[in-house]
Parts: C-alpha cells; structure tokens; sequence
C-alpha cells in the first residue's frame, strides 16, 4: 500500500473512533437530561397534587 494511502486510511480509523466516542458521550448526556427532565417532572408533578 502506498505510504500516503496508509496514512490517510489511518487519520480515517482515528476519525472514526473518535467519532464513536463522541456518539457514546452524547448518547449519555442525552440519558442524563432525560433522567433529570423525568426527575423534575416528577417532582413538579408532585408538588401540584399535593398544593391542588
């Protein structure tokens, strides 16, 4: 293989993981901001039952 062609299809693998890592991070923060959104909906909910 051609030594530009191996390096190009290196900096491709790179790119490639560290996409696949930024998708693991935001797949995260978005269970997070769920968890957190369920968790203040809950307690909203709460609060209005027991204020009605």
């Amino acid at each position: 293989m051609h030594p530009d062609a191996l390096a190009l299809y290196r900096d491709a693998l790179t790119l490639h993981r560290d996409a696949l890592a930024l998708q693991g991070i935001a797949k995260f923060n978005s269970l997070r901001i769920n968890e957190m959104l369920y968790l203040e909906l809950g307690t909203t909910s709460s609060r209005q039952k027991t204020s009605g």
